[in-house]
């Protein structure tokens, strides 16, 4: 009996220590970990990049876990001509579960700014419309979202995207609004539609008053029917 008890306090003994031991060296390493990522933050703000770089690919590959070094990471790869390989860093994140909606956010931010940088603009829109679902006033996504649009030159979801952005920022003046309106109007100029386009450039002019180009336009439409009289007279109104 005695032996039975003598035995069990050696094999206690022994996971005692061995867990004091483990414990011990697992908090030194991710207090390395972190004291490492800091750096590298550190070094990200003195536009180190090289370095950053470096700490960054040694943290993840320590702490697999942290999601921002990775996002970090693949930022430093496409602001350095590398959006390809920042892409497949940011998708493999894509991939792992339990992620919180900030991460998802996080996530798909840097994804848009990959694909953008790759010139694929539809999935770039669909990872920003999937942000926006998840936080529907960010202000980020949905002025990256304008941007694709004005890109691409799709003036109607521009001009939409637009009128979100100053719901966002409750914005009274639609002034801004004015240069998408113009632009509807001027594809329709194109087609020789005269009277839709004149129109769409009055209400352009409804959303800021003073906007030239849309007076000219105007008059460029009554020009070009050879109604020269109504041309002059709304010029003039400039």
């Amino acid at each position: 009996m005695v032996e039975y008890v003598l035995v069990f306090l050696v094999l206690f003994a022994i996971s005692l220590a061995f867990f004091l031991v483990y414990r011990r060296f697992l908090g030194k390493s991710t207090q390395h970990v972190s004291s490492l990522y800091v750096e590298a933050l550190k070094d990200l703000l003195d536009d180190e990049q090289i370095q950053a770089f470096t700490k960054l690919r040694q943290v993840v590959a320590d702490d697999t876990a942290n999601i921002d070094a990775y996002l970090r990471l693949g930022k430093i790869l496409r602001e350095n001509g590398k959006p390809d390989r920042a892409l497949q860093v940011h998708k493999d994140l894509t991939l792992r579960g339990h992620l919180s909606n900030d991460d998802k956010k996080a996530i798909l931010r840097q994804l848009a700014e990959d694909y953008f940088a790759l010139s694929d603009y539809d999935t770039a829109e669909a990872a920003l419309k999937e942000m926006t679902s998840l936080a529907p006033k960010d202000r980020w996504a949905h002025e990256k979202l304008l941007r694709i649009q004005e890109t691409t030159h799709r003036w109607e979801e521009a001009y939409k995207t637009a009128a979100d952005i100053l719901k966002i920022e409750a914005s009274k003046s639609k002034k801004k609004l004015a240069i998408y309106k113009y632009r509807l109007g001027d594809e329709l100029y194109k087609k020789r539609e005269y009277h839709k386009a004149r129109l769409l450039f009055k209400e352009a002019i409804g959303f800021d008053p003073v906007y030239v180009p849309a007076y000219l336009a105007i008059g460029d439409t009554y020009g070009d029917e050879e109604r020269y009289e109504d041309a002059v007279n709304f010029w003039k109104k400039l």
